[in-house]
């Protein structure tokens, strides 16, 4: 659920991202484009249905807010451009019969065979070339910029206008030498010379770092160019109270293994866990296809609102843990300042979801609201339904989930009052 705008909102509160969690995702399925994949997999009842592509623009967007100060430095025209252009002299051998020009006497004396005075008069003369590396480095930047706001455009018009200018000048400016460019990603050496080098260069080192870091760093993505958009900010939030959960079982010796990437089209867990006991868990993220996978009747759900006009479609919790016919730990996130939204509505879906979980998936169902830090600064649990019911229901942040999924593995929810 994305940043709730309800004038009940606390602006003194912050909606923190679970850093941890999101590591712990990464590390554990990584690949091209997974996190923007993973990312569109993340869903939610009233949130809009984003393509991995729709996150990657506006994560390209972010970047490019970043990079707009950075480029507002370079020359303002192509003519200034070429005194930043840089290049460097080689020698080219010449030798004439006459003494024409700059001589390299020491060169034309070492090479006479017929003694003095020489016949042959070696010449110094120099040519100008290219420095690969930097106009390599800006050319491949400058498309890549081009690209991006190419991409951004309509959500970012006044920004794509300027840097677009700026890339207009720059084109300008190594049109001279087009033919003889090769636009080249640089490497970490190679950042690191311009990003030491003067003026423009340094600005131009530090925007292609910022560049090749959102094609291939994937803690860079979430955290610099993701976080800072609300609209897909609760997307990490749920991944990264996924990854509490993982980093919980493996503190208590789980053996944890990806069975398939949380944005897989084949139904099943993305998790399997093994305990030190040998007890198997499956670890869902997005557990709407739960049911179909183990063989169970749909949900409730279903039948409940079927002659209510636009309500249908699959549900799920966020996160479950469950050993299936057994037990059940059911974590639902939501990431806003509004305590009512948090408190009262997810109190609602969770026990929802507890309900649901007891016809078929397991007999003893812990079900969680999970907040902000700030929003839920302590587990809260209600215990009066375990004994009769075999349902405890409670509240957490993502940095207590170690805490609850510790007291569901001993089977003591009291530990957490």
């Amino acid at each position: 659920m994305g940043v709730d705008s309800h004038p009940t909102s606390d602006p003194r509160l912050t909606l923190s991202i679970p850093r941890v969690g999101i590591d712990e995702v990464l590390r554990g399925w990584s690949g091209e484009g997974s996190i923007y994949e993973s990312l569109a997999y993340v869903s939610a009842p009233d949130a809009l249905d984003w393509t991995a592509t729709d996150i990657h623009r506006r994560a390209l967007r972010v970047l490019l807010g970043i990079i707009d100060p950075i480029s507002a430095t370079w020359p303002r025209t192509a003519s200034d451009w070429e005194e930043y252009l840089p290049s460097s002299s080689v020698s080219d051998p010449n030798v004439a019969r006459v003494p024409a020009g700059s001589i390299n006497w020491r060169e034309t004396h070492r090479r006479s065979r017929s003694g003095w005075p020489p016949r042959e008069f070696r010449l110094r003369t120099r040519r100008r070339v290219m420095d690969e590396v930097a106009i390599g480095t800006l050319a491949w930047l400058a498309g890549q910029m081009r690209a991006a706001v190419n991409n951004v455009e309509s959500l970012w018009a006044s920004g794509s206008f300027r840097i677009r200018a700026r890339l207009d000048v720059v084109d300008d400016a190594l049109a001279p030498w087009s033919a003889d460019i090769d636009a080249t990603r640089p490497d970490r050496l190679s950042l690191l010379s311009l990003k030491t080098s003067g003026y423009p260069w340094a600005s131009v080192g530090a925007a292609a770092e910022l560049a090749v870091r959102a094609e291939r760093d994937s803690e860079f993505i979430a955290f610099e160019l993701i976080t800072p958009d609300p609209d897909i900010g609760w997307r990490l939030f749920h991944l990264g109270s996924y990854g509490m959960v993982i980093r919980a079982l493996r503190n208590h010796r789980f053996v944890v293994t990806w069975r398939r990437p949380l944005s897989g089209t084949r139904p099943g867990a993305q998790i399997e866990a093994i305990g030190p006991s040998g007890t198997r868990y499956d670890l869902w993220f997005e557990a709407g296809a739960s049911r179909g996978a183990y063989g169970l009747p749909r949900a409730a759900y279903y039948d409940a609102v079927r002659g209510i006009a636009g309500v249908g479609g699959a549900i799920g919790v966020d996160i479950m843990l469950i050993d299936k016919g057994h037990r059940a730990l059911l974590f639902e996130c939501k990431w806003s300042t509004n305590s009512q939204y948090v408190g009262r509505y997810g109190f609602h879906q969770s026990s929802s979801y507890a309900l649901d979980a007891l016809s078929g998936l397991a007999n003893e169902v812990w079900s969680f609201v999970v907040g902000p830090s700030d929003m839920v600064p302590e587990t809260s649990v209600a215990v009066g339904m375990h004994q009769q019911l075999g349902v405890v229901l409670g509240s957490t942040s993502p940095t207590r989930i170690g805490d609850v999924v510790s007291a569901f593995l001993s089977g003591e929810p009291n530990d957490l009052r």
